[in-house]
């Protein structure tokens, strides 16, 4: 399994724990982070920040190297952005910094944010309105609180959503669908495809949607585990509904969703980051890329095919048929 490394800049680094106090801690436990006050939101901003930024910085700078991606961008004087389960924003902050190497930040560029934490989304508009300044951008962020819930999850983004009326040019969330199976009694509810459903119909034509999640099972260990539950039911939504959404990235899941018939797999990968507390600080986890099928197959056309792929340390597949490695 290949792993991708990369250095959380200098200045954000400044920003986290000169300016804003953060705290490495290695070992804590953050399953449950709605609820996190000044200092347990201090210590996620040390600890969980810099690997949230890395995740996202480097998937974008994949996405914004894709020729079809980039023409699609290109076209648009502005872009909105949505980010569902916000926490400190080390999801949205990588992204800011792939669009700034990229040569994005001259657009006028909306991010509409979601969160419960009210402590949370202040240290985020903090690092928004630092970044800003250090980078001359014009990121405008739009920060709304709702606590959501297992039961209602799918009333509520449909709610937030209809009263926005936007079309979305990139609809993402990192490591907030996984937080409800934490809870006990969620098994069942359908969250990772009931949030895909919804946000379907609110994603431009040519719009990118990122789902990510850690690789984990429920913290009491009583459902599945938890990331084979995200790729099912990803999997039973792109197979089983016509105006559905199709996957361009992870590859294997792009080129054989169709006639993949496997089930409770799921595709690892591994981020690292360095940061002043310290070096190749590792994630583990899982993602679905995905966008409107006409979109999804422009990009999957021009793409090699490879006879096979490694989806985990222990596990490859080909032609969505998952086998050991040898």
């Amino acid at each position: 399994m290949r792993e991708l490394q990369c250095n959380l800049p200098k200045e954000i680094d400044q920003i986290l724990f000169k300016e804003l106090g953060a705290v490495y801690q290695s070992g804590g436990n953050f399953d449950l982070n709605l609820t996190n006050d000044e200092q347990q939101n201090k210590t996620y901003l040390g600890t969980y920040f810099p690997r949230s930024f890395s995740e996202s910085y480097q998937l974008f700078m994949c996405l914004f190297s894709n020729k079809s991606i980039q023409h699609v961008i290109n076209q648009k004087s502005a872009l909105n952005i949505l980010e569902i389960g916000t926490g400190t924003g080390g999801n949205v902050v990588g992204m800011m910094q792939a669009m700034v190497e990229s040569g994005l930040q001259s657009k006028a560029i909306n991010i509409y944010s979601i969160e419960g934490n009210v402590n949370a989304s202040g240290y985020f508009g903090k690092i928004v309105d630092r970044f800003n300044t250090l980078h001359k951008t014009r990121f405008v962020l739009h920060q709304e609180k709702i606590i959501f819930s297992a039961e209602m999850l799918k009333s509520q983004m449909t709610d937030y959503l209809r009263v926005k009326a936007i079309k979305f040019d990139f609809i993402t969330s990192s490591k907030f669908i996984g937080e409800f199976y934490n809870f006990p009694g969620v098994f069942g509810f359908q969250l990772f495809e009931g949030l895909t459903e919804v946000i379907s119909d609110f994603l431009q034509p040519d719009g990118i949607y990122i789902l990510l999640d850690v690789v984990a099972g429920s913290r009491d260990h009583k459902c599945d585990f938890k990331t084979k539950i995200m790729s099912d039911e990803l999997n039973d939504y792109v197979n089983t509904k016509s105006d559905s959404l199709k996957y361009i990235y992870p590859n294997p899941c792009a080129c054989w969703s169709s006639i993949c018939k496997t089930r409770g797999c799921y595709i690892e990968k591994c981020f690292k980051v360095s940061h002043s507390s310290i070096q190749n600080d590792a994630s583990n986890v899982v993602y679905r890329i995905m966008t409107h099928k006409a979109f999804a197959n422009q990009i999957i056309s021009k793409r090699v095919i490879k006879e096979k792929y490694e989806i985990s340390k222990k596990n490859e597949c080909k032609s969505g048929i998952v086998s050991w490695i040898n």
